[in-house]
């Protein structure tokens, strides 16, 4: 148990976990650190999080956002105890000051001029004379305080160490001097308050120089020798005491004075947690009987249950039997509710069960018996009238029934909660776990339901007050959407139209154009497919649908498709003219003046024409010319060609980087993208109408021409789809070679494509 502790507070310290988990890198991010992603609706303020006891009682959210330093919040405590204990005239920020702030020497001159009243303050340091504590000190001539704070400061340098488990101080001769010192003015101190923190200061020494005795034999004849009213300090001594005996071996007395610590001293939670020590039943047996009252033993019970490896339910139970009123009890609590919460909540939906599965083991496999356990002890602690708080266990018991699926039971169960709850914060916990059940027993989707649903995430305050309301309902109208065959509601639920333009598909393309087409759409409806400024987005999906159709080389169905738009519209998706014939590839030069451009409908029209009338030329130069030109503006459709728009709605200069090379998918990953980004690689049909101009051609210049086009196809190919064992095409290239070496454009491709000519050279 300490070993995983001490990894704790080291991770703790850790800036770039702790940047993590603060949020200078989102919760749900994609990247190579897998980020657990699931939903959650507890309240922070459900319980009281007392900040001392929540960072070592609730999971690591929690611990981050109410986690202070200890060494904070032990100056808090110290800042506090002398403004009660000395001088509430003071503000707790001059006490701060002259405790922790003002120089050495300037306590110092303080010290004097408080004994000599003819120096003033103001003649020190301007600001002594502005800080309230420095003149309560100086008007009383607290002289005992004063110098108590010299010796304080003396003490402090020696008494900071790094870290607790590195090693001491090095001037222990010096330190040993110190605690002479104190031990020689100790009793020479009228003040019992003052006489404590003498001790302190001397113990604490002792326990830094690692003089673990001395440690024990300091309070041994300090502690009895003050008579003082219940203090922090007191503590914090049991604190070094404790850690003492640990070091000499003696681990059971020590654990139980850490837990005690524990128990009554915020800052000295952090430390006693990480140090408390028991490894064996017979040690726990022992630490048990040192306890002095129920209480005590119920916060032995309470570290334990604190260990991720501990039966918490059966914890719970020994706690409640001690001290049914412990309110550790809630905490943890809610504690296991925060990890049940994860097993359970929305896992037959959540469109990252399979990560959270695969890479953290979410759902655990104990999570079903575990959520049983709990409902049982929160049914028994309900049925005992020994329990306090029985409202906040009625609405824990509704959520809990929720997370075993119980629904119809925590519809009851909320029902009857509902007459307890008088806290207000418990009444908007109530209200969010209703409206969690309210969704998540939905199993099928209706008109009124989504206006149910709508109204809530436009109206309702706690929609906004919890942040995963938004994924927990997109997840689920996703799902549900998907089980009825509504597959563009399922994708545009939990996607956006950039995201089908990315990677279109087709069936959600046509059930989106359907709700278009709706004379009475639903709310859902009209937030999915209505634009701000009036229309739908019924032409943008005609659009994908005709690339779709273009890709797969039906172009009759295409031009169908656009037909469903009106042909004035044709021009807002773009003007191109794929037939331009440059050697080099070129995706971003401008087209030249002298070629006519086309919209998308009209495009198609030329290619089936000239499909027409190739198969129907008689010259065979003719013909193999619009074969040719039939290749040119299929290859310039491709990711390659400067008219790819024609064909894609978006396409990414990276992405033959990110595609993996031999994959004969045209998907690859990008950024946000779920579904990926299709780019058209594939120039298989324009080298089929390369291979048939090269074939029909009777001129060799014009063969030559389709050889080298044909030899570009193949050069994508190799570099997209050929494996690294693969043998690369170079047929084209091998035609020019053999058969058109003597042509002029045979000539020209030497001058103009390194490419080629690199290849040449070495045949």
């Amino acid at each position: 148990m300490k070993a995983s502790k001490i990894w704790l507070i080291r991770l703790l310290r850790s800036c770039s976990l702790i940047g993590l988990l603060l949020g200078i890198q989102p919760l749900r991010t994609a990247g190579d650190c897998p980020v657990f992603q699931g939903y959650s609706f507890i309240m922070p303020n459900l319980v009281d999080l007392n900040e001392g006891l929540a960072p070592y009682l609730l999971n690591f959210r929690s611990l981050f956002k109410y986690y202070k330093p200890a060494e904070r919040r032990q100056i808090e405590e110290n800042v506090q105890e002398w403004r009660e204990r000395f001088c509430k005239a003071a503000t707790a920020q001059d006490i701060y000051d002259l405790i922790y702030r003002v120089s050495v020497n300037e306590i110092r001159q303080l010290r004097l001029a408080t004994g000599n009243q003819e120096t003033s303050l103001r003649s020190i340091s301007p600001q002594l004379a502005q800080n309230s504590f420095a003149r309560h000190l100086y008007k009383y001539q607290c002289m005992e305080a004063l110098d108590y704070l010299l010796y304080a400061r003396k003490c402090e340098h020696y008494a900071t160490i790094v870290d607790p488990w590195d090693g001491q101080s090095s001037d222990v001769q010096t330190m040993q001097a110190i605690i002479d010192e104190g031990k020689k003015v100790f009793l020479q101190v009228e003040s019992h308050y003052f006489r404590l923190r003498y001790a302190y200061q001397m113990i604490r020494m002792a326990h830094y120089m690692r003089d673990y005795q001395q440690t024990l034999d300091l309070y041994e004849y300090l502690m009895p020798k003050i008579d003082n009213d219940p203090s922090m300090i007191t503590w914090w001594i049991e604190g070094h005491r404790a850690g003492a005996l640990m070091a000499l071996g003696k681990r059971v007395e020590a654990s139980y004075l850490f837990s005690r610590v524990f128990d009554e001293c915020p800052g000295k939670r952090q430390s006693a947690f990480l140090s408390f020590d028991i490894r064996t039943d017979e040690e726990w047996n022992e630490c048990l009987l040192l306890c002095q009252s129920d209480h005590e033993r119920a916060m032995l019970y309470v570290l334990r249950a604190n260990d991720e490896n501990s039966r918490l339910v059966e914890e719970m139970r020994h706690i409640y039997n001690y001290d049914p009123a412990n309110d550790n009890l809630k905490l943890l609590a809610v504690q296991e509710l925060y990890r049940l919460e994860k097993d359970l909540l929305g896992t037959d939906f959540n469109d990252h069960a399979q990560s959270n599965a695969r890479y953290f083991g979410i759902p655990r496999p104990i999570a079903g018996k575990r959520v049983v356990d709990l409902q049982t002890f929160v049914r028994e602690a309900l049925q005992n009238p020994e329990t306090p708080q029985k409202d906040f266990w009625k609405v824990l018991e509704g959520y809990l029934e929720v997370l075993a699926g119980n629904y119809y039971f925590a519809g009851k169960t909320f029902e009857e909660a509902r007459k307890m709850v008088k806290d207000d914060s418990l009444k908007i916990q109530l209200k969010t776990w209703q409206e969690v059940l309210d969704i998540v027993s939905v199993e099928r989707l209706n008109d009124r339901i989504e206006k149910k649903w709508a109204d809530f995430q436009r109206d309702d305050p706690i929609f906004r007050q919890f942040p995963d309301f938004n994924d927990f309902m997109r997840d689920k109208l996703t799902h549900l959407y998907e089980q009825t065959g509504q597959e563009g509601k399922a994708f545009l639920a939990q996607y956006t139209l950039f995201e089908l333009k990315l990677n279109p598909k087709m069936e959600v393309i046509e059930n989106l154009i359907a709700i278009c087409r709706k004379e009475h759409r639903s709310w859902y409806e009209k937030s999915m497919v209505e634009k701000s400024g009036g229309g739908t987005i019924e032409n943008e999906l005609i659009n994908l649908k005709a690339n779709l159709l273009m890709g797969e080389g039906q172009l009759e169905a295409a031009l169908k498709t656009l037909n469903e738009m009106k042909t004035s519209e044709w021009d807002e998706f773009g003007l191109f003219n794929p037939f331009v014939d440059r050697i080099q590839d070129c995706v971003k030069c401008p087209i030249p003046d002298t070629l006519s451009l086309f919209n998308k409908g009209e495009l198609i029209r030329e290619f089936l024409d000239l499909e027409f009338s190739a198969r129907g030329e008689m010259d065979p130069d003719k013909s193999a010319q619009l074969y040719l030109t039939l290749g040119i503006g299929y290859y310039n459709l491709t990711y390659f060609g400067p008219a790819w728009r024609a064909m894609d709605a978006f396409r990414s200069g990276a992405s033959l980087l990110r595609h993996r090379r031999g994959d004969q998918d045209q998907v690859v990953p990008y950024e946000n993208a779920r579904f990926g980004n299709l780019e058209n690689f594939d120039c298989s049909r324009a080298q089929f109408y390369f291979q048939k101009a090269r074939f029909t051609a009777q001129d060799p210049n014009l063969a030559a021409k389709a050889a080298f086009w044909e030899a570009k196809c193949e050069q994508k190919r190799n570099a997209v789809f050929a494996g690294p064992d693969d043998t690369p095409e170079r047929d084209g290239f091998r035609q020019l070679i053999t058969n058109y070496a003597n042509t002029d454009f045979y000539r020209r491709v030497i001058r103009e494509c390194r490419t080629f000519r690199n290849y040449a050279a070495k045949q």
